[in-house]
């Protein structure tokens, strides 16, 4: 598979704004080229530069940079923001830009994007930012009061040889892009080329259903770019693991927003940040996360269950301390965030018969034994002994 990583650059930093907002963005340290070495060094051959200043003036403001990353890293690369007029298509295509993205030009001029189309084969991608169903243009600052499709159906044949949509309301959410509109957008629209950020070739079904956030999963990425970034990624993973058992959330959602980047979206990354979100009390952003995990493995939610939050894990650290009380504190709130698998009840019967608690310890086993009835064998020499003690 083939992931587009994306990089927005605003004040020479990169950034992500939430829902298109300029005033809510968060700022980060690495600089645009700097963080477009580190997509290369993790073996991704495509990039989506975004240069938010160009959107908001119309101008070509971050050109010297993206002209600095396309000759300095073997990338291909698609840039979008303020590119309205010939000229400044013809200035990225000449530092050696892949594909030029026009979006509020295209969309208030018509003419301009089948001149573009036409002077430019195969340069130029349509980008569309849509919010609640019509199009938005001049940095999202502006409502087109075009509906996508209506617009899309109109242009459909100028020769763009991409397109890719944005959900504004979904936009710097982290959370899963719009399949149902995206889906209408495809259709609807007889679109062969989609989506939010970007994507090329294979089935249009299946490169829907593989969107992972800001990234496109399509079809093409070489077997050992997989195998070479797999072992990058699992001890990313790890580490949001250990940083989300010590409570760091926000170290944490960073490791797996890592992780998504380096090896794309997995089962663990997904519950990983379905941990974070529950553990920040947003449940909406946690099934979404979720729902992606068991698009990947039908048995995530159950597995997931059965981890909430990290608390049979913490549980178990408990108990191998001798912090009998605490152990059975994360047990018991693993339940009530919805786990009822054999391992929870099973680690609070545990608990409960090195406490002597004899009678809670079968209240446990019994509802251990309605998942597996053969899970009383496990527990019997443990009953005999504790029955031992209470004699004693």
């Amino acid at each position: 598979m083939k992931i587009f990583p994306a990089i927005d650059i605003k004040d020479k930093k990169c950034v992500r704004l939430v829902k298109g907002d300029f005033d809510n963005k968060t700022e980060y340290e690495m600089s645009p080229v700097d963080q477009a070495g580190k997509y290369k060094d993790h073996g991704f051959k495509n990039l989506h530069i975004v240069d938010l200043d160009g959107a908001l003036t119309g101008e070509t403001v971050n050109l010297d940079i993206i002209q600095e990353i396309v000759h300095k890293f073997d990338i291909m690369i698609e840039v979008g923001g303020g590119i309205r007029t010939i000229d400044g298509i013809e200035k990225y295509i000449n530092v050696g830009v892949e594909k030029v993205i026009l979006g509020s030009a295209a969309i208030k001029d018509k003419n301009f994007l089948k001149e573009a189309c036409q002077k430019f084969q195969n340069k130029i991608a349509l980008g569309l930012d849509a919010k609640d169903g019509y199009l938005s243009v001049s940095g999202w600052k502006e409502n087109s009061n075009q509906l996508t499709l209506d617009y899309l159906k109109e242009v459909n044949d100028f020769g763009a040889s991409r397109l890719i949509y944005t959900d504004i309301n979904r936009d710097g959410m982290k959370q899963s892009p719009n399949f149902e509109e995206t889906s209408k957008v495809a259709i609807d629209a007889g679109v062969t080329k989609i989506i939010k950020r970007p994507v090329e070739e294979r089935s249009l079904r299946e490169a829907i259903e593989n969107v992972v956030g800001k990234y496109i999963l399509t079809a093409t990425m070489a077997e050992e770019q997989n195998e070479e970034n797999e072992s990058a990624t699992t001890s990313v993973v790890e580490r949001g693991q250990k940083l989300l058992a010590l409570g760091d959330l926000e170290g944490a959602e960073e490791a797996f927003e890592e992780a998504m980047m380096t090896g794309g979206g997995s089962e663990e990354v997904f519950c990983g940040l379905a941990e974070v979100y529950l553990a920040r009390g947003d449940k909406e952003a946690a099934e979404q996360v979720l729902a992606e995990a068991v698009r990947i493995d039908p048995m995530a939610r159950e597995k997931f269950d059965a981890r909430n939050l990290g608390l049979i894990r913490r549980g178990q650290e408990y108990m191998q301390k001798g912090k009998l009380d605490e152990a059975q504190d994360a047990f018991e709130d693993a339940l009530l965030k919805g786990g009822e698998l054999l391992e929870v009840y099973a680690s609070l019967a545990e608990v409960h018969l090195k406490k002597n608690d004899k009678e809670s310890a079968e209240r446990a086993i019994a509802e251990a034994e309605k998942i597996d009835p053969e899970v009383r064998e496990r527990f019997k020499k443990k009953i005999g002994r504790a029955s031992c003690r209470e004699r004693v």
